[in-house]
């Protein structure tokens, strides 16, 4: 990567993509998000572990909880958090609602865009968007993922965000990461309200438009966080930005 990390990975263009929002664009430290250096991290998605390795290189020493249900990119993630040394448990699932299993979607030329909740013409719109602003694909190529979205099923593990916050060390969760592909109000309506309690900080993914974000934004302000909503580029994507205020 330009920083000098070698990374395994499972698609150049969005290995490409990925450090630019990562590690160029800080997108987990924005609207007054930041890095903790003394409590643990949980990535949700983690994909290749671009994020995780972010994290790693801004605290070290800092435990991180990474989950990945694909098995392409967790085999990425499991040599680059082992190649740069970070203090990193991977989890081989899904996030959603509850523990049990769940179909996995997954897209080999875009994989993360992955999902449980799969829509391919949807999908292979937005990653023919993303891939063609990468420049990395012919027109031909870019015109069969546009058209909808093939993608492999394969049978996953899921966990409820609670059984992962178990697995952190005891104390603060200074930032949950949840970039799940639609999965996300499943995830929040699996949390009890009083498991948050430990969590300082989110950064949020959320499909939808400027309503549906809004209305989880409140679900999370009355969880005790002050929240920022920040719309993406691409259609229908919205970050939600929260840090606990009481």
């Amino acid at each position: 990567m330009p920083n000098g990390m070698v990374v395994a990975q499972v698609n150049p263009w969005e290995t490409d993509a990925l450090y630019r929002e990562i590690f160029v664009e800080r997108c987990y430290e924005r609207s007054g998000l930041s890095v903790r250096t003394d409590c643990a991290i949980i990535d949700v998605g983690a994909n290749i572990g671009l994020a995780s390795l972010y994290f790693h290189t801004r605290a070290p020493r800092v435990p991180i909880v990474a989950v990945e249900p694909a098995p392409l990119p967790l085999a990425a993630l499991a040599v680059n958090v082992d190649r740069h040394g970070a203090n990193c448990k991977i989890v081989a699932a899904a996030a959603g609602r509850c523990h049990g299993r769940g179909t996995l979607c997954f897209y080999g030329a875009h994989s993360d865009f992955s999902t449980l909740y799969p829509d391919p013409v949807r999908d292979g719109r937005v990653a023919a968007a993303a891939l063609r602003a990468e420049g990395r694909l012919s027109s031909a190529d870019l015109a069969t993922i546009e058209g909808g979205a093939t993608a492999e099923a394969i049978d996953v593990e899921v966990l409820g965000l609670a059984d992962v916050f178990a697995l952190c060390p005891v104390g603060p969760i200074g930032l949950v990461k949840i970039d799940a592909e639609r999965a996300e109000d499943e995830i929040l309506a699996g949390v009890p309200p009083g498991a948050w309690s430990r969590v300082q900080q989110i950064a949020l993914e959320v499909h939808g438009d400027a309503a549906t974000a809004k209305s989880m934004a409140s679900r999370i302000g009355a969880l005790g966080f002050g929240t920022v909503v920040r719309p993406e580029p691409f259609a229908g994507f919205h970050m939600i930005y929260a840090q606990r205020s009481t």
